[in-house]
């Protein structure tokens, strides 16, 4: 309840910060945003019941722009609520979340991958197809869903963007049944030909957190020049190692 509380003030003012510094509105549109305000608060935490873990949601900002303001606060200002955070140590930006499924994580990557690295390789289910082909120990009823989803899917283009590396970071909590190889390998293919795999220096990160039923994914620049989001890292101070798991 304690690290919630300290979320919701850490993110309610870099929200704050963050659309007073945006465009100015007509008098009108100010107002109307005014009365939207007053009316729900515009960061919302969430126990999940889980310790160590948090969900919040966020509206009218971008979510990986407001973790990275938040980390640079964290280097920057020492006296900053990000530098002096106690129990908030890593936030995690999420762009699309949904359904802790194979095919709803590639769906809902697959328009930010397209935005981020200029097109798409290949469809998303035919991304899940090419995955779960290439593995040794293959989901059957998985693979004939997806090759049936993937018979309805248009064409793609993979565009002519400049190459970048790239590297998918997967990580799982309460979720051991996720297919976490078939994903990183599905959202790979997903990523035109140009780019290409770097895992020790990549340019742009593709996140993807599964806790439980919940899946989120974001396509992140500059990850790791981060400090992989820790605010507790990024502020210098001694990062403890979480404890050892018991079999």
């Amino acid at each position: 309840r304690k690290a919630c509380h300290e979320a919701w003030e850490l993110l309610s003012e870099k929200v704050d910060e963050e659309q007073a510094s945006s465009q100015k509105k007509s008098l009108a549109a100010s107002l109307k945003a005014e009365a939207r305000a007053s009316k729900a608060s515009k960061v919302a935490t969430y126990d999940l019941g889980s310790q160590g873990v948090g969900w919040a949601t966020v509206d009218g900002v971008d979510v990986v722009e407001l973790a990275t303001r938040l980390v640079r606060d964290a280097a920057d200002d020492p006296a900053s609520l990000a530098a002096g955070s106690r129990l908030v140590i890593r936030i995690m930006p999420m762009q699309s979340v949904t359904f802790a499924s194979l095919s709803d994580l590639v769906e809902g990557a697959a328009p930010l991958i397209s935005r981020s690295f200029g097109g798409l390789r290949t469809s998303p289910h035919r991304a899940i197809v090419e995955a779960l082909e290439s593995m040794k120990t293959k989901d059957e009823d998985l693979l004939k869903t997806a090759r049936e989803k993937a018979a309805a899917e248009s064409g793609t283009e993979p565009g002519s963007a400049s190459s970048v590396k790239y590297a998918v970071r997967l990580q799982r909590r309460s979720a051991a049944g996720f297919p976490k190889d078939a994903a990183v390998r599905a959202l790979a293919a997903l990523v035109p030909p140009q780019h290409t795999v770097s895992l020790g220096a990549p340019e742009v990160t593709i996140l993807v957190e599964v806790f439980k039923s919940l899946c989120g994914v974001a396509v992140v620049p500059g990850y790791h020049a981060m400090h992989d989001f820790n605010l507790h890292a990024a502020a210098g101070k001694q990062v403890v190692p979480p404890p050892p798991r018991k079999n």
